[in-house]
């Protein structure tokens, strides 16, 4: 029993929805209390009387009804609005009847607002006597804030996130541009590595991200870290080592960044008053193929067939006639036109600038005396005293034996027409190589005929005999099929050593 004056005590009983249990525990919970104290179970779902129907109860008067008289009712009164259990328990609740109860519901809360808040299922109260009111003002209220703050820092999170994903995706595509631009400058060279690198910042400058160009640093010194990183790209490992060397560097890295994005929502949200996107792209040189087309070409066709007929150590080092046809034999070769003396001549003078190009630099800028397997090669195997001269004469004026290449310097043969202090020089360069059958390896070659060109042999004339009979007409050449040499200015060739280098790829 309560002390006198001792106030009421209020347990509440709370179900997060209907069906958990909350008014079978708070039932249980009177009874248990029902000896000795006169418990009060207060039932507030306001649309259905579970208490009343879980005791058999009938409801003398509905809650809304309660609610709207409680401020005249005194003890009495009270507990006359209760229905008793036999077990000593008091209700207070909505009737049984679901249509009942319906009806009653609006009254709840249009009645001060004490039951206010109620939902699918509302607490149970109970306590000694039966002055027991409910007040949760406010309380959804509550709930409602907290969950709209939630709700607001998720939305800031989501548009400053697509922000910085849009501007990422605009460095990406500056990244992959810049990165493309500079390996497709790569050529084996120094001069490849400067316009590899210059590229890459002149084409990140094309594209813009965050409404900016994208500014790159050149990074002269190629630290690992940088914006614009030359280096060798492993295929078989996919690793990336930063490297200065122009004959192993084959990829260029490029990291493209925007630190200063403005937050919109995130420094309400989160207290950041900036956001940052970066992207990094690798593309490769992607490798080489046989050259399809080259700048310049020494006058002379070499046949298919060599290759057939001899190892590659018998190529490097043979006499070449140029009449009358036999084998090892070769002849003059003019690309899409026929070949002459004086064609010849000028054939020479024109190459020349390419040639030594080339020698200096590893590579050549414009074309001299282009030539692309698309057009047949014309051929003529006729001795020309004066062409014979005229690369005589250009050999003396050409580029230094490399022994490094191709081996000790041979001695100059008898009647060369080398002067013996230009000794030592050489024509270097393309050759094509034309569709030539056995016959061409053999006593019945024709030289008088047009045929397709299938690609490009890189070769060095070392020395020249322009007098005697026919068969002593002769160039001396030697064939590197060792080296690949990247002067090739478009693919589509086979590979005889002479390649271009295959369009750039990303590769990460």
């Amino acid at each position: 029993m309560l002390a006198a004056g001792e106030p009421p005590r209020v347990i509440a009983v709370v179900g997060v929805k209907g069906g958990v249990g909350a008014t079978l525990v708070a039932v249980g919970l009177a009874g248990e209390l029902a000896e000795g104290r006169n418990p009060c179970v207060v039932d507030l779902d306001l649309y259905k009387g579970d208490v009343a129907g879980l005791l058999d109860l009938e409801i003398p008067r509905p809650l809304a009804t309660v609610v709207e008289m409680l401020g005249d009712l005194d003890g009495d009164g009270l507990r006359a609005c209760a229905a008793r259990h036999e077990s000593g328990v008091a209700v207070i609740g909505q009737p049984d009847a679901l249509d009942e109860a319906g009806r009653d519901a609006g009254h709840v809360h249009r009645a001060g607002g004490s039951c206010s808040g109620a939902g699918s299922r509302t607490p149970a109260a109970f306590a000694d006597g039966c002055a027991v009111r409910q007040r949760r003002k406010g309380g959804v209220a509550v709930q409602v804030a907290v969950t709209l703050l939630a709700l607001l820092a998720f939305v800031a999170l989501v548009i400053d996130l697509g922000y910085v994903r849009v501007v990422h995706a605009q460095l990406q595509a500056a990244a992959d541009a810049a990165a493309l631009g500079g390996a497709s400058r790569l050529d084996g060279s120094t001069g490849g590595l400067d316009d590899a690198r210059l590229t890459a910042v002149h084409v990140g400058a094309l594209n813009h991200a965050n409404g900016e160009p994208v500014a790159l640093d050149s990074n002269a010194g190629n630290q690992p870290d940088g914006a614009v990183v030359l280096g060798q790209w492993d295929a078989a490992l996919a690793t990336f080592t930063p490297s200065l060397n122009p004959n192993t560097v084959n990829a260029v890295k490029v990291r493209a960044s925007a630190g200063d994005l403005a937050a919109l929502f995130a420094q309400v949200a989160f207290g950041r008053d900036h956001l940052a996107a970066a992207a990094l792209s690798i593309a490769w040189s992607g490798g080489t193929q046989g050259a399809g087309s080259v700048p310049y070409y020494l006058p002379f066709g070499l046949p298919s067939c060599l290759w057939e007929a001899h190892e590659g150590e018998a190529l490097m080092d043979m006499e070449f006639v140029l009449s009358p046809a036999g084998e090892d034999n070769t002849g003059w070769a003019t690309v899409g036109g026929s070949p002459n003396a004086q064609w010849v001549a000028e054939h020479l003078t024109s190459m020349m600038p390419c040639m030594h190009e080339y020698y200096e630099t590893g590579h050549v800028d414009e074309d001299c005396t282009s030539a692309d397997m698309t057009d047949p090669v014309g051929l003529n195997n006729g001795v020309a005293a004066s062409a014979l001269q005229h690369v005589a004469d250009a050999v003396e004026a050409g580029v230094p034996w490399n022994p490094a290449v191709w081996g000790p310097l041979p001695e100059q043969h008898p009647g060369s027409a080398i002067d013996p202090d230009a000794y030592g020089n050489v024509l270097e360069g393309p050759i094509p190589v034309f569709v030539g059958g056995p016959s061409y390896c053999g006593p019945s070659g024709s030289w008088n005929e047009t045929l397709p060109m299938l690609g490009f042999v890189w070769a060095a004339i070392y020395d020249v005999r322009t007098r005697g009979s026919a068969t002593n007409k002769n160039l001396w050449m030697r064939i590197d099929l060792s080296t690949l040499r990247t002067v090739g200015t478009g693919g589509g060739g086979e590979d005889y050593g002479v390649v271009a280098p295959s369009p750039a790829v990303v590769v990460r």
